[in-house]
């Protein structure tokens, strides 16, 4: 597969997955950055619809169920009651990197209602041995190129065949530490995605 021309993320959703779906239809590349769950909804969309995934690479930017599991601390309502009234510039300081756009995005949706608190629950479901069971297998019936990237800090312990990318000096958020790495290696999914199963490529 070549290089991606067209990244594409949310596709959670309905607008997210219409626009893969439309993408895939008009010859393109599409790079679809998935969170834990959503990855098997949109491929049986995509063949409920018609629409050939052969150009399609599903990429896991630090999925939850693959390192060890979360502290009871962080799975806990308090963190939630935290990360709702973290200000930006103290959600950079704890993630060691500069204040950003990025940043200021992230923080700015932990604010609205709601979010931090299924920001917490998403975490601590993906953390259950019986999901994270679940979720590791799911991924060994996965049949189109699949990618994972992961930070450094944040290792993945459970065993998994597919290409995985680690980038170093950063933890379960890179796409907050490095936004410019994780967009450099979403162009190139197609193309990692397609290595030797089980292949770690670690990236600066």
């Amino acid at each position: 597969m070549v290089d991606t021309d067209s990244i594409v993320f949310g596709v959670a959703g309905f607008i997210g997955r219409s626009l893969v779906a439309e993408l895939l239809r008009n010859g393109r590349t599409v790079a679809a950055a998935v969170r834990s769950g959503s990855r098997e909804r949109l491929r049986t969309w995509l063949i409920d619809e018609g629409v050939d995934q052969g150009q399609l690479t599903i990429v896991d930017i630090s999925p939850a169920f693959l390192p060890s599991r979360a502290s009871r601390l962080t799975r806990s309502r308090i963190i939630a009651e935290v990360m709702k009234r973290l200000p930006a510039a103290k959600l950079a300081e704890q993630l060691g990197v500069p204040n950003s756009p990025a940043i200021e995005s992230a923080a700015a949706n932990l604010h609205r209602p709601g979010v931090a608190c299924r920001t917490v629950a998403a975490l601590a479901a993906a953390s259950t041995p019986r999901n994270r069971t679940a979720l590791t297998a799911e991924l060994s019936q996965l049949r189109v190129p699949f990618d994972i990237i992961a930070g450094s800090d944040d290792p993945i312990t459970a065993p998994i065949t597919h290409p995985v990318t680690i980038i170093d000096g950063t933890g379960h958020y890179p796409q907050l530490t490095h936004p410019d790495v994780i967009a450099s290696l979403l162009r190139s999914a197609g193309s990692r995605a397609a290595a030797s199963e089980g292949a770690v490529t670690a990236v600066g």
